[in-house]
């Protein structure tokens, strides 16, 4: 795998299938002294309470350099996981500061095409989540939601 030309494809896809208020992370970094991908994206570059890398709602995915994409945790937060209020008249969340919700991810196969086509997936995917519960997303007051269209699930 050539990281800088798999990194450039995967900017390159999620560029055009994300709204342009969507902070895109294509970075590479090692883990265990193998060079890999970190994919990362947030509803606003502003960091939550001054923590680096705690981003409003960040998911992220890591790409290995045997093809491998799986989800991934920086600084407590990423992964697949979005946060929104929780249902105070709902028995099992009255109690929750926030409540996390799974962006739907299935591994691909190991190969350039099942994953930039997982990672485009998963890009769409994490917009969907976000306009299932527009109305009640947290970090509301650092980030305007107004730039989701969400007619299509309305």
């Amino acid at each position: 795998m050539n990281i800088e030309e798999t990194k450039n494809k995967i900017q390159e896809i999620l560029k055009n299938s994300l709204p342009k208020e969507i902070q895109i992370y294509v970075r590479t970094r090692k883990i265990l002294s193998e060079e890999s991908i970190f994919i990362g994206l947030a509803c606003s570059d502003e960091n939550i309470n001054m923590v680096e890398w705690q981003k409003p709602q960040l998911v992220s995915l890591c790409l290995f350099q045997d093809w491998e994409l799986c989800p991934t945790h920086i600084a407590g937060s990423g992964g697949i996981r979005i946060y929104r209020k929780p249902d105070m008249n709902h028995p099992t969340e009255k109690y929750l500061a926030m409540k996390g919700e799974k962006v739907p991810f299935r591994k691909p196969q190991q190969n350039e095409k099942a994953v930039l086509k997982a990672v485009e997936r998963f890009a769409q995917r994490y917009i969907d989540t976000l306009c299932k519960h527009k109305e009640v997303l947290m970090y509301d007051r650092i980030v305007d939601y107004s730039f989701l269209k969400c007619a299509s699930l309305a």
